[in-house]
């Protein structure tokens, strides 16, 4: 069996689809089943050695800027013309691959089977989070993408029990759970000292804080947050600054105010974007990781928390309750006196962030790339 991935989220600046991407690739060839796994980008196909030769862009990076013009210019011509060349070149291309799997929603036309990863339905059940371009083009091209899939995977039972809720006309047996992995040889409990003083000197941080780690949007309930965090005692506050890490998105002016107002009482840290190989490390560094999101399709963050040994405040929401189990301080997120009771109860109780890290270890233990790699070469089989 030959697998061709959409390799697009990859090569850019990477967030959750792109490292998911990427280690589903990962995961694939090392399970030996597979004859070859190609990465389909804008320009090419690659192998993994060959991806690996090729810096993915960073936020300010010429082609991320200059794509990032167009798209404000020309949002629907450049979309349009991106998409019918990729489908063109995709096209031609899947012809010697068994399965071509999508990994970002909208799969484009191919000669060969379609797989198609959905990671959520905010565009449906949380619009006013997302651009609402990307609402319209979704609404416009996810049925029928689906529809015209041999396989759905659906990253969490939540998530595929949205899918089928929203899409009724899909087969359930043709929807697949894969549950993420997280990668334990660099999301681990075992601290080192040095490492997380040469952090904390590189990011300007205190030896205790609170850590908010991904990009910095309205779904990810950042104003909720700092209007909880606002809340706490003035103690725990100097004791436990808020770390703000990662790069703002789209709808941060949203949450600029209450963040700058606690920032201007150096009660706030913002970080920007944070290279890969930091986050462990930061993640072990603090001492509550924050994770309050209105809505998720899995969570991956606060399970790579959990295995690094992090005590997780998490949203009450149903896929994140899946993923942590028992392993986490729940809060509604909708509610900053809420948050703010349950910091509280985190920064204050050394023997609850204790046990809850304990808790967090030996949950996110059987989450692994592995075996995400295994339950997705069902679907393939299924599909082919």
């Amino acid at each position: 069996m030959r697998i061709l991935l959409n390799g697009v989220p990859v090569v850019r600046q990477r967030t959750g689809i792109g490292w998911y991407t990427l280690r589903l690739a990962q995961a694939l060839e090392a399970t030996g089943q597979v004859e070859a796994v190609g990465l389909a980008t804008a320009t090419r196909l690659l192998t993994l050695s060959q991806l690996q030769m090729l810096a993915p862009e960073s936020p300010g990076s010429g082609h991320a800027a200059a794509r990032r013009l167009v798209g404000r210019i020309l949002p629907r011509l450049g979309r349009g013309m991106a998409g019918w060349l990729r489908t063109v070149r995709v096209h031609w291309a899947s012809r010697d691959w068994s399965i071509f799997h999508e990994t970002n929603y909208v799969g484009p036309r191919v000669a060969c089977p379609l797989v198609t990863t959905v990671a959520d339905l905010c565009y449906m059940r949380y619009p006013q989070f997302m651009p609402s371009g990307r609402c319209d083009w979704l609404r416009a091209n996810l049925a029928r993408s689906l529809e015209r899939s041999r396989a759905v995977v659906a990253i969490s039972r939540f998530t595929r029990d949205e899918i089928l809720d929203c899409f009724p006309q899909i087969d359930p047996a043709r929807v697949f759970t894969t549950a993420l992995g997280v990668d334990h040889e660099t999301f681990h409990p075992r601290r080192d000292e040095a490492e997380a003083a040469a952090l904390r000197e590189q990011y300007g941080l205190p030896p205790r804080f609170v850590l908010y780690l991904g990009t910095l949007e309205p779904r990810k309930n950042l104003q909720g947050l700092a209007d909880g965090y606002a809340l706490l005692p003035r103690e725990l506050q100097q004791e436990f600054p808020l770390v703000l890490a990662g790069t703002p998105g789209w709808g941060s002016g949203y949450f600029h105010e209450s963040i700058e107002r606690l920032r201007q009482q150096g009660l706030v840290r913002l970080t920007g974007y944070v290279p890969q190989q930091d986050v462990p490390g930061l993640m072990r560094a603090a001492s509550v990781f924050c994770f309050p999101s209105f809505y998720e399709g899995f969570g991956l963050p606060a399970l790579e928390a959990a295995a690094c040994g992090t005590p997780v405040l998490s949203a009450a929401i149903e896929p994140l309750r899946e993923i942590l189990g028992e392993a986490a301080e729940y809060v509604e997120p909708d509610s900053p006196d809420d948050i703010a009771a349950g910091l509280a109860r985190l920064l204050e109780q050394d023997e609850r962030r204790a046990r809850l890290a304990s808790l967090s270890i030996e949950r996110a233990a059987p989450f692994t790339w592995a075996r995400c790699g295994e339950a997705t070469l069902a679907a393939y089989r299924a599909a082919a």
